[in-house]
């Protein structure tokens, strides 16, 4: 006499209906070939955000790859949204697995049981589609998901993103100010200018280097720079920490061979003069000399 099993378990209750997905759905993919199987999925919960509507939720798409089973959900009028991964070496009937929100809908999670039909999907190779109509999962496994942030995008100034979740910190560079007082985190900017590394400098903490904003009135571009343009013969160049301004006009038109001839005829007109000196002796000797022979 065959045994009669008079109180089933939920999964094997679940395996004889089409249970998480709602009555009278047709279980049919897009092409209309294939229906999903009763003992497939055993059990669904699925936490999201209050934003999505939980009747809109669907199994819009089921894998094979001959080494396990994806499985995604979508959201009618969103799209994809989780996926679930199925690995036959380690598969379990009635295991649970974790649904895991796609990029852009992290907030969503979950979990899915599989029965035994996910062990034979696991075994070839498949690819099947279906629509709202055909496989929408009971609104009531839908839950409301806590509130919080999921995850945080940083976005640099050259277009390139990094999405962080989990645990992230938010530190403060050079100029920077951060403070976080309860849920607040306030971020601005130091009264100061520090370049290069603050601790090697006299003033760290560069309250008394206060940035400059303008030069004579003369406030800069939308690039930030101040441009200062020679007229006539000064010339600028970059120096050690800031600008040299040269007076090409001052510097001197000679050579070396035009300042020796200057000195050699600087030396000639001294040894003429000294002669000249000499001779003019001489007068003044020969000038008294007549002078004494008259007052004879």
């Amino acid at each position: 006499m065959p045994a009669t099993l008079i109180n089933p378990n939920w999964y094997d209750q679940n395996s004889d209906r089409v249970y998480p997905i709602m009555d009278g759905a047709s279980c049919l993919d897009t092409a209309g070939t294939y229906r999903l199987p009763n003992d497939l999925i055993v059990d669904l919960r699925v936490s999201a955000a209050p934003s999505y509507d939980p009747t809109k939720f669907f199994i819009s798409r089921l894998q094979a790859f001959g080494s396990g089973v994806l499985l995604t959900l979508s959201v009618d009028g969103v799209g994809e949204v989780a996926t679930a991964v199925v690995p036959s070496a380690s598969f379990e009937e009635f295991q649970s697995y974790r649904l895991t929100g796609l990029p852009g809908h992290l907030s969503i999670t979950g979990v899915i049981v599989f029965g035994a039909a996910a062990a034979i999907m696991a075994a070839g190779i498949a690819d099947f589609a279906f629509d709202l109509a055909a496989t929408r999962i009971l609104p009531t496994l839908v839950t409301p998901a806590q509130s919080g942030v999921t995850s945080l995008t940083i976005r640099d100034s050259f277009g390139g993103e990094v999405v962080l979740t989990g645990a992230a910190v938010i530190a403060a560079g050079n100029n920077a100010s951060v403070t976080a007082v309860g849920q607040e985190i306030t971020v601005g900017m130091d009264s100061g200018v520090i370049i290069g590394d603050p601790c090697a400098t006299a003033d760290p903490g560069g309250q008394n280097r206060p940035a400059i904003r303008s030069i004579n009135g003369v406030t800069p571009d939308s690039n930030g720079a101040i441009t200062i343009t020679p007229v006539g013969c000064p010339s600028i160049a970059p120096g050690n920490g800031g600008l040299v301004l040269t007076d090409r006009c001052a510097e001197p038109c000679c050579g070396d061979a035009e300042m020796a001839a200057i000195a050699e005829n600087v030396q000639s007109l001294d040894r003429f003069l000294a002669d000249l000196a000499n001779k003019a002796a001489q007068l003044e000797s020969s000038t008294r000399a007549v002078e004494s022979w008259l007052v004879q």
